[in-house]
């Protein structure tokens, strides 16, 4: 956090602790009151959420994607603020009994009270703007980190599903990753930890990134908390002791300050860390460790977006107790039990059934295993500090014969193929099935799958199944059947062609075959249109339009999208490109065109013909600045004639070459005295003492004028006037456009990455800006200095040789 950003931060804060109960955001410069609350969440770094509701108080747990904030409420309410290009604050109206809450990259997701799970906003990749069934159900732990587009669920069982994006084949969870207690999402990969205290770590998208997931160190042993971020991972062992890993070995780095930890997260590239005397600490990788602003106290809880960090501070008081979370039980299986508790002080927990104290149910989670009828009954929590006790003693709790963890699963299929519905029960068995389609049932399926072969058409419809055991019965959802006659996998795709040239429509099909095809164009058949490729033969003008094709089989027939077919005197298929060029280089241009023959090409300069230029490439040498005008060719055939788009050359003093758009010189620049180069950009010095700037989208402040030198930094850039002033403009992330206000009469200007450095008339040097490496530090004996220089982290002077020195070396 730089200084003016600090200098922000203790202004908000000191408001803040004169009303103890707002809810603060930091911001990157402001603050803003977020509503009345037992709880305050504080936000700093990089990002601006703006104000949240003024009813998002009395907050037990928060989670931040890439541009939003997701808090939970102690009575089950969910709020959310920040971007919402996706839908993601649109908490869905019967979010109201929520347990957990999760923030993805453009998502939100909510984990309710009985183990289902609330999805809204928008996984981009692939347009999923809802949870699927089969991960949602029986849930116990969702994780969903920024900038990730998946999210991870665990199931009561200990299991996990992993689940939004497809669009790079989705992996299985390992086999390894059971009996599973804690869980955290990143953009590529996904990080879960075991009851045995060891964590699993798999890569989302095969070979991307091409290290792949990161690898879990064999020293993340005996570990209680994990927390996953872009290309790193945090785990929390049960001393306190942190260890880290991730794509480099500057990412495995661990403070020294970083000790005695009791709650770890992790952002887009920063680490956060919660220590037992309250205190935040965050870093990057390699460090070095930097502490919450002055006055985030009293921390309880912390969170992470992609860019900035989140604490959650208690006053001191009784806890503050959110709602149970508990999953449906079957007899024979586990049932858990889980409140989230706030408090600055010590807590301790008593779990009660009908009122009664249950003996040894001290912890913060109640298990129970192997549960039997009788244990249904009212179940509550007490959590007490030292300030007093609160109890949530609302929930009923009631044996299910049996669990559907996996229901049946809508399909679409083609006719004559195969269709398979399962079903995964949870419960003591054995169990029996019974299909149903369309609410009858089917005759001898009884079996977990139900399998259709050679399906017909008609077989389309609802299906269900019913799963009984011992104890009864207990119907899935409904999952439907689609049946088409076949798929289009490939549609007709646009196409152009010239007069008396050839054009190829192709379509690609799944499903039973043979085949049929028939092309039509305006919706009329083609008579001569059966076979697939469609193939046409010297086209005629008349023959635009568009083309599409009916593909039958036995089970009936599907039509294709329009493909439109243009059909022009003369096709271009890549046109002249503009140009910048730099006094004497040479320059070509080129156009590629189909015709019948005779095509012939005559290029022009400003409308007029160039002499000789009657080929398909015009080359141009010892460039002049009198060349930098419009170049177009006319192509003419027997019937047609045709013009390029217009083209332009121009031509400068400045020779540029290089990635990013610095490389394209502007055009028309002349006069120039000097140049000089930055990360993303370059300035030029013209003889009337202006400057000229292209590459990033900083401008030159407009009325500078009278400059002699300048400087170009990382983001930044230094102008020295003729006064002996210096001009500073760009980013000032470090201060290193803030210029001294003492400094007058500067003789020279140097800019590094994210600091500056000016030549005083004396031979002294000054500096400002970052000096996280001791750039900017000046040590007193630099005098005499004669020029200087600046690089990304260090700086250089040249002293002037004094006489003596010139005398004892001769």
């Amino acid at each position: 956090m730089n200084q003016t950003r600090f200098a922000t931060s203790r202004t908000c804060l000191a408001v803040a602790h004169r009303a103890a109960v707002l809810l603060v955001l930091f911001g990157l410069s402001s603050c803003y009151y977020c509503g009345r609350a037992a709880t305050q969440l504080y936000s700093w770094e990089s990002d601006n959420f703006g104000t949240a509701p003024a009813d998002a108080t009395n907050i037990v747990a928060m989670a931040g994607g890439d541009s939003h904030i997701v808090a939970l409420r102690a009575d089950g309410r969910v709020f959310a603020w920040g971007q919402n290009n996706y839908g993601q604050l649109n908490v869905p109206a019967d979010v109201t009994n929520a347990v957990r809450v999760g923030a993805g990259s453009t998502h939100s997701v909510a984990l309710l009270d009985d183990g289902t799970v609330r999805f809204w906003g928008n996984i981009y990749t692939t347009g999923i703007t809802s949870a699927p069934p089969s991960a949602i159900a029986n849930m116990v732990i969702l994780a969903s980190g920024g900038s990730a587009q998946h999210v991870l669920s665990v199931r009561s069982d200990g299991t996990a599903v992993d689940w939004g994006n497809s669009s790079y084949g989705l992996p299985s969870v390992p086999a390894k990753a059971t009996n599973l207690i804690d869980a955290a999402a990143a953009s590529f990969h996904a990080l879960v930890l075991r009851a045995d205290r060891t964590p699993v770590a798999w890569c989302l998208y095969g070979t991307y990134p091409p290290f792949g997931a990161p690898v879990v160190p064999a020293n993340a042993t005996n570990v209680v908390a994990v927390a996953a971020g872009f290309w790193h991972d945090l785990a929390l062992r049960a001393d306190g002791s942190l260890v880290g890993w991730g794509a480099s070995s500057s990412e495995a780095f661990i403070p020294a300050e970083a000790t005695n930890i009791t709650a770890i997260a992790c952002g887009g590239s920063q680490r956060l860390v919660l220590r037992a005397d309250g205190k935040v600490l965050y870093w990057y990788a390699g460090g070095p460790a930097y502490a919450a602003p002055s006055g985030v106290s009293n921390v309880v809880a912390i969170a992470a977006t992609t860019g900035s960090n989140l604490a959650l501070s208690a006053s001191d008081g009784p806890p503050l107790l959110g709602r149970i979370l508990h999953n449906p039980a079957a007899a024979g299986t586990t049932a858990r039990f889980r409140a989230l508790a706030i408090s600055t002080t010590p807590l301790t927990y008593q779990w009660m059934r009908n009122g009664t104290n249950l003996p040894g149910a001290t912890d913060a989670t109640l298990v129970l295993s192997n549960v039997q009828a009788n244990q249904a009954g009212t179940y509550g929590l007490v959590a007490s500090n030292a300030f007093g006790a609160v109890t949530n003693s609302d929930l009923s709790f009631s044996m299910l014969p049996l669990l559907i963890q996996t229901p049946p699963q809508s399909q679409i299929v083609a006719g004559g193929s195969t269709a398979t519905f399962g079903v995964t029960p949870i419960g003591q068995g054995p169990f029996g099935y019974y299909w149903q389609s369309n609410g009858t049932y089917l005759a001898r399926a009884t079996n977990s799958s139900l399998v259709l072969t050679n399906v017909q058409m008609s077989q389309a419809g609802s299906y269900s199944v019913v799963v009984s055991n011992a104890s009864g019965t207990v119907a899935s959802p409904n999952a439907i059947l689609g049946v088409v006659p076949l798929f289009i996998t490939a549609q007709p795709q646009n196409q152009a062609t010239y007069v008396g040239g050839q054009a190829n429509f192709s379509v690609a099909t799944t499903g039973k075959g043979p085949f049929r095809y028939q092309w039509q164009s305006y919706g009329t058949n083609l008579p001569s249109g059966t076979n697939n490729p469609l193939v046409l033969t010297t086209v005629p003008l008349s023959g635009a339009g568009p083309y599409s094709v009916a593909v039958s089989n036995a089970f009936g027939a599907v039509q294709s999208s329009n493909a439109l077919l243009t059909v022009v005197p003369i096709l271009i298929t890549a046109q002249p490109q503009s140009q910048s060029a730099f006094l004497g280089q040479t320059i070509n241009f080129m156009v590629t065109a189909q015709a019948g023959p005779p095509l012939s090409y005559q290029w022009q300069f400003n409308g007029a013909d160039l002499p000789g230029a009657t080929t398909s490439g015009l080359v141009l040498t010892n460039c002049q600045y009198g060349e930098a005008r419009t170049y177009r060719v006319v192509m003419n055939t027997a019937a047609a004639t045709s013009n390029s788009a217009d083209t332009s050359l121009a031509v400068a003093q400045v020779a540029s070459w290089g990635s990013q758009g610095q490389a394209t010189v502007p055009a028309g620049l002349s006069n120039l005295v000097a140049v000089v180069g930055g990360d993303y950009h370059d300035v030029a010095l013209k003889a009337d003492r202006t400057l000229v700037r292209w590459g990033d989208n900083t401008n030159v402040p407009a009325d500078l004028t009278n400059v002699v030198a300048m400087a170009a930094g990382g983001f930044h850039d230094l102008a020295l006037k003729v006064d002996g002033t210096i001009i500073a403009w760009g980013l000032n992330s470090s201060g290193q456009t803030n210029v001294p206000s003492d400094l007058t009469n500067a003789r020279a200007a140097a800019a590094g990455r994210t600091h500056s450095l000016a030549l005083k008339p004396d031979g002294g040097v000054v500096a400002w800006g970052d000096n996280s490496s001791g750039q900017a530090n000046t040590p007193p004996d630099r005098t005499n200095v004669v020029a200087i220089a600046a690089g990304s982290y260090h700086s250089l002077a040249l002293r002037a040789e004094s006489r003596c020195a010139r005398r004892s070396r001769a």
